[in-house]
């Protein structure tokens, strides 16, 4: 995923910079201790607390890129609370830990998607909420920067998913609410509806049975709204071939009309 990619860039470019020190400017010693400015071969310049000739307590760091670190150090790396703006105009605010981004912490994309959440080891580990350019939001668990484990999302057009996630697909039982009322309580499996599951529709209308890529395929019955039942075979949200209809008082009658779609 692109969220991914992106910090993992960053997580090298940060924790992989690497400054030797100008012997014309600034040349912290072991005993080097206080505030200092000191310019390093590379083009970096550090402003801040030096302890025993190493970065420690609150300094800023501008890279010749014009990275910009602000933040807590600790035996010259990055630990604790930090900021941090890339070159790019992404930006993060929170926890880092020997160089990179490990804790809890709010990342800003260029493209205007922004994370709040845990990070391991620079990526997205733990449980967050990512805002999407689109306006999604996805409120759950990840793991090595994807979706997995328990979440919630929320698209912009009135759906939300509640239930699993692998890999950052919908997978297992969950719930799928629709813009228009109707709501799908089921198996999914490769991010669709897939397997047994129960639509309940807006108007008290219900439909119980087989699910394939998000269409009711395979045995089922349909509840109506008048108390009667249709049992049949249905193929692409329809039913295919014959079906039987039961009214309230048992009686059956042979039906073959196509049964409307789940409203979108």
């Amino acid at each position: 995923m692109k969220y991914y990619l992106l910090i993992t860039f960053f997580v090298i470019s940060v924790g992989a910079k690497s400054q030797s020190l100008s012997n014309t400017i600034i040349n912290p010693t072991d005993s080097t201790t206080g505030i200092k400015t000191v310019r390093y071969e590379d083009g970096a310049v550090y402003e801040g607390q030096i302890i025993n000739g190493k970065r420690n307590g609150q300094g800023k760091i501008t890279y010749k890129d014009s990275t910009v670190y602000n933040g807590n150090w600790l035996d010259d790396k990055q630990s604790g609370e930090g900021k941090i703006k890339l070159l790019n105009g992404e930006r993060y605010e929170g926890e880092f830990k020997n160089g990179v981004i490990d804790g809890k912490g709010a990342y800003f994309f260029k493209n205007g998607s922004k994370y709040y959440g845990d990070f391991v080891n620079g990526v997205l580990d733990g449980n967050g909420i990512y805002y999407f350019k689109n306006g999604d939001r996805y409120e759950g668990h990840y793991v090595k920067g994807k979706r997995q484990g328990r979440g919630k999302y929320f698209y912009a057009d009135g759906r939300m998913f509640d239930g699993f996630f692998e890999n950052d697909k919908k997978v297992g039982n969950g719930t799928m609410v629709f813009s228009g009322g109707d709501k799908y309580v089921g198996h999914f499996a490769n991010n669709s509806r897939n397997g047994k599951g129960v639509v309940y529709f807006a108007n008290g209308e219900r439909f119980e049975g087989s699910f394939n890529n998000n269409k009711m395929e395979g045995e089922g019955i349909f509840y109506l709204v008048d108390g009667s039942k249709i049992i049949g075979i249905w193929k692409n949200d329809a039913i295919n071939g014959e079906a039987t209809i039961i009214d309230v008082k048992g009686n059956k009658r042979p039906y073959v009309l196509p049964v409307k779609e789940i409203k979108k």
